[in-house]
């Protein structure tokens, strides 16, 4: 999930999409499909951003992206999820 800066998003000055970004084709070449957030809805993208910031601040202790990833996902609890893990929340919410 990206914002609609120019970098994720292919827009006109109207907000009319043209074309497909270089991530948004490489991501359809990996097989992850690129969600773009609405406009002025920071709850959904201030996860993402709020990710980001956690990987500042605590990506220093891992020697990789991914064993900081299982870390995030398994390993660390977080306050907004009531101190569930996020993998934990969402596998439960797959089984609906």
């Amino acid at each position: 999930m990206t914002d609609q800066e120019p970098q994720f998003y292919c827009a006109d000055k109207e907000g009319k999409e043209h074309g497909e970004s270089v991530l948004t084709r490489t991501l359809k070449e990996l097989g992850i499909q690129h969600i773009v957030a609405s406009k002025r809805r920071p709850t959904t993208i201030g996860k993402v951003e709020r990710f980001h910031r956690t990987y500042e601040e605590e990506s220093w202790r891992f020697r990789t992206l991914g064993t900081f990833l299982r870390y995030y996902n398994y390993e660390r609890l977080h306050r907004a999820l009531d101190y569930q893990f996020p993998a934990e929340v969402y596998f439960r919410d797959l089984k609906g």
